[in-house]
């Protein structure tokens, strides 16, 4: 049964070994109807001048919706892949490897078909690697080769490139095969799944893009359209109810979106507010700590005072607080503030109105000449005389 379909299949494999099974493939899906491009160990005929002769069969690879993959006991030529670094790595690989790596990153669907005489050998390379702490370096690499005793038939690249496609996750579909009578029969069965799948993704690809053709259609021109391909009215109520209801959710979205985007500005404004804020407030904290700290020189440090005869000094010992202990009941007779008190080491009160005050009060004292209490200009001056 032919697919009748444009599905091309990139069959990779190494070629001079396979040449019989790879023809007979070839000849088979064609009668299928299926269109069969086919690697070699040559490449495709060079139709990229920047890329290798090998390195050519990856963009043709890129369009095939499937990637037939078999693995028989040669291994093929290393090769750089200079233009495919990123996507195959800086190692030197056959081309079916490369091929490989390439479908694999690009999440080509990949059917793999291993000669099932291979495993037994595959096995035992296995085991060696187990025996040497899984080191795959050269030298390990050097003593498991001379370990396994490989037929001529085998080449031990063959056995590291299964390695890599039984352990590299996820898992691809792999299948062992004795001739290709096996190959053929599973082929054909997969080939109708994955066939089967893409034309369902193209249903549903087109049924997508008709209800959005009839998105854009008013209600009347919508319903003449439904009605030509056989929809009864009852069918077409029930699209067009559901078309309101989606109108609807729609602009429900919008309304939200814009609400959100209001939000979201208005985050932003009230940020930039609170940042302009938090500023002020550590200048204002820093203009606060300024001011204490004159406020604590000017207290503690030299101070003058005018006397009759002049300005007399008033020294960092000459004026004393009192500690909260040292207050107790106290209280500055001026603002009656009970913290902290302030005295003199000669006397702690005018000596005519008996005055306690506090350094405040104290302070301004000083610097008018007055006393705070009685307002007697001589009784500062005495007080102030040490």
């Amino acid at each position: 049964m032919a697919s009748g379909y444009d599905f091309p299949i990139f069959v990779s494999s190494t070629d001079y070994n396979l040449v019989d099974l790879r023809a007979e493939l070839q000849d088979h899906l064609d009668g299928l109807g299926y269109r069969v491009v086919l690697s070699s160990s040559d490449g495709f005929p060079d139709q990229t001048p920047n890329f290798t002769p090998w390195e050519s069969c990856l963009p043709v690879l890129d369009k095939c919706h499937v990637v037939i993959l078999i693995v028989d006991g040669r291994y093929g030529s290393p090769m750089e892949w200079p233009n495919f670094k990123e996507i195959i790595g800086p190692e030197k690989i056959s081309p079916t490897h490369g091929e490989y790596r390439f479908a694999k990153k690009k999440g080509k669907r990949t059917l793999i078909f291993i000669r099932g005489g291979l495993m037994n050998d595959y096995q035992r390379y296995r085991e060696a690697l187990k025996t040497e702490a899984a080191d795959v370096a050269t030298e390990a690499m050097a003593k498991i080769k001379e370990k396994l005793f490989l037929p001529i038939t085998i080449d031990f690249d063959v056995l590291k490139f299964i390695h890599e496609i039984k352990t590299e996750k996820p898992i691809q579909w792999i299948r062992t095969f004795k001739d290709v009578t096996e190959v053929k029969r599973a082929v054909h069965s997969q080939l109708l799944n994955e066939l089967a799948m893409s034309f369902i993704d193209r249903q549903g690809e087109l049924i997508a893009r008709f209800s959005k053709a009839l998105d854009s259609c008013d209600p009347e021109e919508r319903k003449k359209i439904l009605k030509r391909i056989g929809y009864t009215n009852e069918l077409i109520e029930d699209i067009e109810k559901k078309a309101t209801d989606i109108a609807d959710l729609k602009n429900q979205i919008n309304q939200k979106q814009k609400e959100v985007e209001i939000l979201a500005l208005e985050k932003t404004k009230n940020r930039k507010k609170i940042d302009e804020l938090e500023t002020d407030m550590a200048d204002l904290g820093m203009r606060v700590n300024d001011l204490q700290e004159e406020n604590t020189l000017t207290l503690s440090g030299t101070a003058y005072a005018p006397t009759p005869s002049g300005f007399a000094g008033l020294g960092a010992s000459f004026l004393q607080y009192d500690s909260a202990e040292q207050v107790g009941n106290r209280t500055c007779d001026q603002c009656k503030n009970r913290l902290p008190i302030a005295l003199l080491y000669n006397n702690s009160q005018c000596p005519k109105c008996k005055r306690t005050l506090c350094h405040k009060c104290f302070g301004a004292s000083i610097f008018s000449g007055l006393c705070a209490q009685c307002g007697a200009y001589g009784a500062t001056s005495d007080y102030l005389a040490p």
